[in-house]
């Protein structure tokens, strides 16, 4: 930039700037369409500190320590009518200039663990909530959902019988009711996890679950 373009822009901001509260809203709002979340228009990404001060296709974006010779000030500024930044949407204030200037002109701090880089699907990562305390004899689903029960003053229902239980098992995991001698197998067994069992047993099932 010329003296006098120089002497156009706004005036550095006169205090600390918090990058979090002040320079990322900025970032997101205006700037990580083009160079953001796995984009790089340009050649230039923002994910993080190290890769703004890489540049990009033009050379470097910020000089650390001189907003006035930094590239990303001319742009956002609209020095060159012909090559404004954002390209899209509107044009920063003169304020948020300022503050972009106070912070190039302060090292360009950038906050612990803050990237705008591409985000990992959420739905991908596998989730293990902590099981609410509870008795362990317990079913984990009960402990979840004791305190919704408490709350609403809900009283569970008791466990039903053996055979309304193998019932709705076939029903729901195989689609089939059960062989009569199957039933009156599972009805007289007496080991204390037999309905644990059975479900593994129909699930296991592979052909007539898919089916189902």
């Amino acid at each position: 930039m010329t003296p006098e373009q120089v002497a156009q822009l706004p005036a550095p901001a006169n205090h600390a700037i918090s990058f979090s509260k002040e320079v990322k809203p900025i970032f997101e709002a205006s700037c990580i369409k083009c160079h953001g979340r796995g984009k790089d228009k340009g050649g230039l990404r923002i994910d993080t500190r190290e890769t703004l001060l890489k540049g990009g296709d033009t050379g470097a974006a910020v000089v650390s320590g001189k907003s006035a010779e930094s590239l990303l000030i001319a742009l956002v500024q609209g020095v060159d009518p012909d090559s404004v930044m954002p390209k899209k949407g509107s044009r920063l204030t003169a304020e948020q200039i300022g503050v972009l200037r106070a912070w190039i002109d302060q090292g360009l701090p950038w906050d612990t663990g803050v990237t705008f880089g591409r985000l990992e699907p959420l739905n991908l990562k596998p989730r293990a909530p902590e099981i609410p305390s509870g008795p362990k004899t317990a079913n984990p689903i009960d402990r979840f959902l004791q305190p919704y029960f408490a709350v609403h003053k809900i009283e569970p229902p008791q466990p039903v019988s053996d055979r309304i239980f193998a019932r709705r098992a076939y029903l729901d995991l195989i689609g089939l009711l059960a062989a009569p001698e199957d039933l009156e197998s599972f009805v007289s067994d007496k080991r204390p996890n037999k309905r644990e069992l059975l479900v593994r047993k129909l699930l296991a099932d592979d052909k007539a679950y898919a089916e189902h």
